[in-house]
């Protein structure tokens, strides 16, 4: 007996030339590598080109932007030197009053260090050369060089120069015409750029001030502009000398690298700003993005392999078993009608099934009444390593209903209407639970316990709410389905509903034969008396003390009846032990009735635990349970 049966068993694997789960794998692979390199390669084309476009428009509008600020700080420059030199030769004769003003104006113009008439008169900012450590030689002797400079300003043509190198220090001279006394002059205005060197080397652009003859009035790198930098020969200064307008974007290659270029001319003193971005930059950032893409899918791309490799373990290995255990339960009594055509694993399960379908339907039947009230949540948790199945202490809202008068329904019920009813019942409830974020934990007869994790004590409240909105649509989902049954003169659904929050242990539980994840503790049992404490109270839904507590302002309950004492769990042996043991501690206990003004709309019936009581034997409208916006997710 024993030699044929391992020849059955050995013939139900026989044959699968492509299993299932090398087949699934095969198939995912092939679509997601597809899929990956075609979209990297577009990525590719797509972003190298757009990454320029866009690094070239947003360079150019930045270089008009730094344009437009350093042409507005010449000219404030400028203005307000001459608006001093004015003002000297008005109040000229008044010494004292040609100070006062002197000193107003360098307070409020620090960076300008000197304002000189070659030859005439020179207005110094002392505090400037002294900050500095320069002199007043030191300008003059540098003047001396500058003759055709000079002659240029007395012509009326404005100049910038660098003076940085002559003087050791961050400083530009602007010659511009004068007519103090009546014959052509040169103003010569010192002052230092770093009003002008805030809109340079932003970001991954440089930008630079250059005057007419291409030197560098200001760069980011300081030591450009002490080594008397000339960019007159650079390919973007040459393609904005020869631009019919005063602006210019170029793409062009220097000292060996490729830059995205643009330049804009200002109309003073002939000065231009340029600003470029290198296109190794821009390479290097598209290079990292595709870099980046390519090690997402990869990584995507193992995972995918990897979750469907074990998913298809998840469903060959307990069909191997199922076909397994099938072969060894056959017998003569089942002769199920089934046909199978492929040969995988499913192939040879229904090709074993066929001898045992017929005696196991009805397993299946009942099997499915009682697993229908099981969330696949727990589930997917436990197949992905949520579930700490060895124990833990988790904070939870717990949620006890009865169906009260079950009892009283089955006892003047045929058994196959009762089951119905009953399972009618429980559909419901699940059905609210987990439309409202909570967890069908167990079924214990007629009652059913339900979860809500509370991550962290600042969202006890907000979880909390979920479990009574899905009281308060229980509420109107029973009395609209009580309202039916009336009508029809059937028996009504009475529930008794509990919620008590806080810590329970929550693990597998059972034998090694039989066990499930469950939780258990005294939290669990609060809410079971609260659930129960209702049927006495003639009430739908109780809460406890730490319920109230948690969300006093959003519900409204009232005290049913005087507080529970709490039934001592321990046997006393002797009046000795029961002396030492402490009393019961008090379980406080409330009806809800309603949500507060802050919890809906507007308030609504009912309104106490008279009106609750009333709509218990009575079908008079219910609020609605739907919160505004303000009450908490």
């Amino acid at each position: 007996m024993v030699l044929p049966k391992i020849k059955k068993l050995a013939g139900l694997t026989r044959g699968l030339f492509f299993p299932f789960g090398i087949k699934l794998a095969l198939i995912v692979t092939l679509i997601l590598l597809g899929s990956i390199w075609t979209i990297t390669t577009l990525m590719a084309m797509m972003v190298s080109s757009e990454f320029a476009r866009t690094t070239g428009n947003s360079n150019f509008d930045m270089n008009v932007r730094a344009a437009a600020g350093v042409r507005e700080r010449l000219y404030k420059i400028r203005s307000d030197a001459m608006f001093l030199l004015d003002l000297e030769t008005a109040f000229g004769s008044n010494p004292g009053q040609v100070q006062q003003i002197r000193t107003m104006f360098f307070e409020r113009n620090p960076n300008i260090a000197d304002i000189t008439v070659y030859g005439k008169q020179s207005i110094l900012n002392q505090a400037f050369f002294t900050n500095n450590d320069i002199s007043e030689n030191g300008i003059n002797t540098w003047l001396e060089s500058q003759k055709e400079t000079l002659d240029q300003g007395k012509k009326g043509v404005p100049v910038i120069k660098n003076v940085s190198s002559a003087l050791g220090v961050n400083l530009l001279a602007l010659f511009y015409p004068w007519q103090g006394s009546g014959t052509e002059e040169a103003a010569v205005i010192f002052f230092s750029p770093e009003n002008l060197a805030e809109i340079s080397g932003t970001g991954s652009s440089t930008t630079i001030v250059t005057n007419g003859d291409g030197d560098v009035l200001v760069h980011p790198n300081f030591s450009k502009v002490m080594e008397n930098a000339n960019i007159k020969d650079s390919p973007i200064a040459v393609a904005l000398r020869n631009a019919p307008g005063e602006s210019v974007r170029l793409d062009y290659t220097e000292g060996g690298s490729r830059f995205v270029g643009a330049g804009n001319r200002i109309s003073f003193a002939d000065t231009a700003v340029f600003s470029s971005v290198g296109y190794d930059l821009i390479t290097e950032q598209i290079t990292g993005v595709i870099r980046r893409n390519i090690y997402l899918s990869l990584t995507v791309l193992f995972l995918a392999i990897l979750v469907t490799w074990f998913f298809s373990k998840t469903i060959t290995n307990p069909l191997k078993r199922l076909s397994a255990a099938s072969a060894r339960v056959e017998s003569g009594e089942f002769n199920p009608e089934l046909k199978h055509g492929s040969r995988d694993e499913f192939g040879a399960l229904i090709s074993q099934f066929t001898k045992m379908c017929q005696g196991l339907i009805k397993w299946t039947d009942a099997k499915r009444l009682v697993g229908r009230y099981n969330s696949n949540d727990l589930f997917d948790s436990a197949i992905h390593g949520k579930l700490n199945l060895k124990g833990e202490y988790v904070k939870i809202v717990v949620l006890s209903v009865e169906f009260i008068n079950f009892a009283e329904i089955a006892s003047n019920t045929e058994a196959g209407e009762a089951l119905e009813l009953l399972n009618q019942f429980l559909t419901i409830i699940t059905e609210q639970t987990e439309k409202n974020g909570g967890l069908v934990d167990k079924l214990m007869g007629s009652r059913l316990i339900a979860i809500w994790n509370i991550p962290t004590d600042a969202e006890a409240t907000i979880v909390l709410m979920k479990c009574i909105r899905a009281v308060m649509q229980l509420r109107a989902s029973f009395w609209e389905l009580n309202t039916e049954r009336e009508g029809l003169g059937q028996p009504q659904f009475r529930m008794g509903c509990g919620i008590q929050a806080g810590e329970v242990l929550a693990g597998r539980m059972g034998t090694a034969q039989d066990y499930q994840y469950t939780i258990t503790g005294q939290i669990a049992e609060d809410a079971m008396e609260a659930g129960a404490a209702c049927g006495p109270a003639g009430v739908d839904i109780i809460v406890t003390g730490t319920v109230k507590s948690l969300a006093n302002q959003f519900i409204i309950c009232e005290d049913p009846n005087p507080p529970q004492k709490r039934k001592s769990r321990k046997k006393k042996n002797s009046a000795a032990a029961a002396a030492e043991q402490p009393a019961p501690a008090e379980l406080k206990l409330f009806g809800l009735v309603n949500l507060t003004p802050q919890g809906m709309e507007k308030p609504r019936w009912p309104f106490n635990l008279g009106d609750v009581r009333e709509s218990l034997g009575k079908r008079k409208p219910l609020a609605k349970t739907e919160p505004p916006e303000k009450l908490p997710e």
